[in-house]
C-alpha cells in the first residue's frame, strides 16, 4: 500500500492564491448553515471538517430532514447529501454569483432552504454578498490538491496535539470565514477580557455578573451572520497554537 509522505508540500502563494481566494468564498455558502447550530465554545459549531478529499460541514439535523455539504476539492464538485437524496454541482464556475445560484437551486431540489445570509464575511475588499461577486474566477485542480494535502498533514499534527487534553476541545478544522485551520483548548474557568478585546472575545460572557448573578448560567450567545475566526475567549485559559487567525469581524445578524 502506498503511503503519502509527511514532508510539507511546496506551497507557492502566487500559484495558490486565485483558487484559494475562490474556495474561501464558495465554502462560506454551505458554511452559513453552521450558524443555525447551537453555539460551541471556540466557535466549534462553524468548523468545517478536513476530509480525505476536501472540506465538509457537520451533519445538520432538522425535524424533517438531515443533510451535509461536502466540498470535494479533489473531485472538483460540491455534494449536498441528505436523507432525501444527493445533488452535485461543479466547483468550477465563472463567478461566485453563478456558483451561489447553482448551489441554492440544488439545495431546493432536496427540500433544503438556501442559507439565511448571503453575506461574504472576513474578506477585505470583497463585494457584500454572493450575488454581487461577479468577478471572473478560475479553477486550478493542481492548486486545490495542494491545499487539500496541506490541510490533511496539518490537521494530523493538530489532532495529535489535541488528543491528550482533558478539557473541552472543539474538533480541528477550517474556519470558513477567516479560512484558517483552527485548533483550540478550553477550560471552564472564567476570565475577564481586556477592554480593547475584539467583539468575538466578549461572546458569550461579556456582560459583567452582579454579586447575586449565578456564575453557572452565562448569557446565551448571539448567532452572527458572519462568524469571527478563532481567537481569545473569556472562557479560554489555554490559547490555541497554529496559524494566526484573521482579525475577527463584528458579530451581526442579517
Amino acid at each position: 500500500m502506498s503511503q503519502r509522505g509527511t514532508a510539507r508540500p511546496d506551497l507557492d502563494y502566487e500559484h495558490l492564491a486565485p483558487t484559494a481566494d475562490y474556495v474561501n468564498r464558495v465554502v462560506q455558502v454551505g458554511g452559513k448553515y453552521t450558524l443555525d447550530e447551537p453555539f460551541e465554545a471556540g466557535w466549534g459549531n462553524v468548523v468545517l471538517d478536513v476530509t480525505p478529499r476536501g472540506l465538509a460541514t457537520r451533519t445538520f439535523r432538522r425535524p424533517d430532514l438531515s443533510f451535509q455539504v461536502h466540498y470535494g476539492l479533489l473531485d472538483g464538485d460540491v455534494r449536498i447529501e441528505s436523507d432525501r437524496g444527493t445533488r452535485a454541482l461543479a466547483l468550477r464556475h465563472d463567478s461566485v454569483a453563478s456558483f451561489y445560484t447553482a448551489f441554492c437551486d440544488a439545495a431546493r431540489d432536496l427540500g433544503v432552504d438556501p442559507p439565511d445570509s448571503p453575506l461574504i464575511c472576513e474578506i477585505p475588499g470583497s463585494p457584500s454578498t454572493f450575488e454581487e461577486d461577479r468577478a471572473p474566477r478560475t479553477w486550478d485542480p493542481d492548486a486545490a490538491r495542494l491545499m487539500c494535502t496541506a490541510w490533511n498533514l496539518a490537521t494530523a499534527g493538530l489532532e495529535a496535539w489535541q488528543a491528550p487534553y482533558l478539557g473541552h476541545r472543539p474538533r480541528v478544522g477550517v474556519m470558513w470565514g477567516g479560512f484558517d485551520l483552527s485548533a483550540t483548548r478550553w477550560r471552564p474557568q472564567r476570565t475577564t477580557p481586556p477592554p480593547a478585546a475584539p467583539p468575538s472575545s466578549r461572546t458569550p460572557n461579556s456582560t459583567p455578573t452582579s454579586p447575586s448573578a449565578s456564575p453557572s448560567a452565562p448569557p446565551t450567545p448571539r448567532t452572527p451572520a458572519c462568524t469571527p475566526t478563532s481567537g481569545p475567549s473569556p472562557t479560554a485559559s489555554t490559547p490555541a497554537t497554529g496559524p494566526s487567525p484573521a482579525p475577527p469581524g463584528t458579530p451581526t445578524r442579517a
